[in-house]
């Protein structure tokens, strides 16, 4: 990340979940704030600076001539199915709970806040101190009000303790809590990314995480776009260098009292959740569920 500026993949990733809710004639998923949130002069700063690296590229693919196929080629297969995937879950473990928490790691430009229509829910999102700075800024420019059963933190998460931060804003351990961390490993190294979960794990005796990452073994399967995605965000400042072996991933969670509930893979995103629209899922790409009961 830039110093002293908000992340700019949630800058991108917000974009692309507004042009999709826009645009798209068969919804993934319908994110119907995202434009709103952006602002008319953001989204088509964001579209130019796409159409930008588009004419700077150094790399081809075929099929990419235009930005709105830039982004299907090579960010909405990610950025639409992981959100879709990780809130259809949580709105199943908010029905089988009279109240849960959730908390999102990571949270950049989520709208789910304004969203939500289940009571049942506490919202915690967490996320680096200048992508919350902007957020808060730019809510107040809209004049939305924040919901009563809404928190906004600021955390490194390279430098602080997610169960230590939540604390200090209220969150209650022996609540059931459905934790998300969405669009963050891949940002990470490995030390870091099992530290994050070894938090998580002691903020909540009771809870599912969800999450996407890197499968490292999987690389070779998209050598090109990922290429691509990784010199792209590596330009805006946002390196990417977190892979990880599936079952090394699942031996460190087990450490942490995770038990794997789902690995949803590229067939399964592709089938489960694109299904015949024209994206296609990454190869490399997986969502995890995993559950923690007890202390």
């Amino acid at each position: 990340m830039l110093k002293n500026q908000p992340s700019i993949t949630a800058k991108f990733c917000t974009f692309a979940r507004a042009h999709h809710s826009n645009c798209a004639k068969e919804k993934i998923y319908d994110d119907y704030l995202a434009f709103d949130f952006l602002g008319k002069e953001e989204y088509e700063g964001i579209r130019d600076s796409i159409i930008k690296i588009l004419n700077d590229q150094s790399w081809q693919i075929p099929e990419i001539e235009t930005w709105d196929e830039f982004l299907d080629e090579l960010i909405s297969p990610i950025i639409l199915t992981r959100i879709k995937y990780a809130e259809e879950k949580l709105l199943q473990f908010a029905s089988t709970k009279p109240k849960i928490q959730y908390v999102i790691c990571g949270a950049g430009l989520d709208t789910f806040a304004f969203r939500n229509v289940k009571e049942n829910i506490e919202i915690y999102e967490l996320d680096h101190p200048n992508t919350h700075a902007y957020k808060l800024e730019r809510m107040k420019q809209l004049e939305w009000n924040i919901p009563g059963n809404t928190h906004y933190i600021p955390i490194d998460f390279e430098k602080e303790n997610v169960r230590d931060t939540l604390q200090k804003e209220g969150f209650q351990e022996e609540t059931p809590t459905f934790i998300t961390i969405l669009g963050v490993t891949y940002y990470l190294e490995r030390a870091a990314v099992v530290k994050m979960f070894e938090a998580v794990s002691k903020a909540a005796k009771d809870s599912f995480l969800v999450f996407d990452y890197m499968d490292k073994a999987l690389i070779k399967e998209e050598p090109v776009r990922m290429q691509i995605l990784k010199e792209i965000t590596g330009a805006v400042g946002e390196q990417m260098k977190g892979e990880m072996f599936q079952e090394d991933l699942l031996q460190e969670l087990a450490k942490c009292g995770y038990m794997a509930e789902e690995v949803f893979e590229a067939r399964d995103i592709q089938e489960g959740l694109i299904g015949k629209r024209k994206l296609n899922a990454y190869k490399n790409i997986n969502f995890v569920t995993v559950k923690r009961t007890g202390t």
